[in-house]
C-alpha cells in the first residue's frame, strides 16, 4: 500500500545553478552552430559577416547574455540575407529586361499601326515620363517574379511595353496575373511535396 506521501528533492542553489549553467551552455552551443551556418552563406554571398562571440560566461547568467548575442546577429546575418537575395533577383530582372528590350525589333505591322492618325494623337497628347517609368517598373516587377525565367513570357513584357500606356497596362496586368498563377501552382506543388 501507498502511503499517499511523493519524494520530494530540495534542489540546493549549487546544483540548480549547476543544471541552469548547463542548459545555458547547451543552448549556446546550438545557436554557435546556427550562426556558424549563417556566417556560411554571408560569405557565399561576399557579406560581411559578425565577430564570433567568445564563450567565456562564468555563470548562467553571463551565458544566457552570450545567448541573447547570437540570436541577434543570427537576426542581423539573415535580414542581411534576405536583402540580398531581393537585391540580386531585382537586378537580375532588370538585366533580362534590358538584354529583352535591347534584342527587341519592332514589327513593321506595329509601325504602321504607330503611325496611323490615333497613334500620332495619343503620342502628342504626351505620353509623361512617369508613365513610361511606372510601366518599366512594373514590367521589372513581373521579371522579378518569376521562378523560373521564361522567354516567351519576358518577349511578352517588352512587346506590352510598346503598347500605348492604357493598353501596355492591361496588357502586364494581365501577365502580372500569369505569373501570380504560375507562383501559386508551384508553391502548393511544393507543399504537397514536402508533406508526402
Amino acid at each position: 500500500m501507498s502511503s499517499g506521501y511523493g519524494d520530494y528533492y530540495i534542489e540546493s542553489a549549487e546544483a540548480r545553478e549547476a543544471r541552469l549553467l548547463a542548459e545555458a551552455r547547451a543552448r549556446r552551443a546550438g545557436l554557435a552552430e546556427v550562426l556558424a551556418q549563417v556566417a556560411r552563406e554571408l560569405r557565399f554571398l561576399g557579406l560581411a559577416t559578425p565577430p564570433l562571440v567568445a564563450g567565456a560566461g562564468g555563470t548562467s547568467g553571463d551565458v544566457l547574455a552570450e545567448c541573447e548575442l547570437l540570436g541577434s546577429q543570427i537576426e542581423q546575418g539573415r535580414r542581411a540575407i534576405a536583402v540580398e537575395l531581393v537585391r540580386r533577383r531585382q537586378a537580375e530582372a532588370k538585366r533580362l529586361l534590358d538584354e529583352a528590350i535591347a534584342g527587341f525589333s519592332v514589327d513593321p505591322e506595329l509601325v504602321k499601326r504607330l503611325a496611323a492618325p490615333s497613334a500620332r494623337q495619343s503620342l502628342q497628347a504626351g505620353t509623361e515620363p512617369s508613365t513610361d517609368v511606372q510601366l518599366k517598373a512594373e514590367a521589372e516587377q513581373i521579371l522579378a517574379r518569376q521562378i523560373n525565367p521564361d522567354p516567351e513570357l519576358n518577349q511578352r513584357v517588352v512587346s506590352a511595353l510598346a503598347e500605348p500606356p492604357a493598353v501596355a497596362r492591361m496588357l502586364l496586368a494581365d501577365l502580372s496575373r500569369t505569373v501570380d498563377g504560375a507562383r501559386g501552382d508551384r508553391l502548393s506543388c511544393h507543399r504537397t511535396a514536402t508533406r508526402r
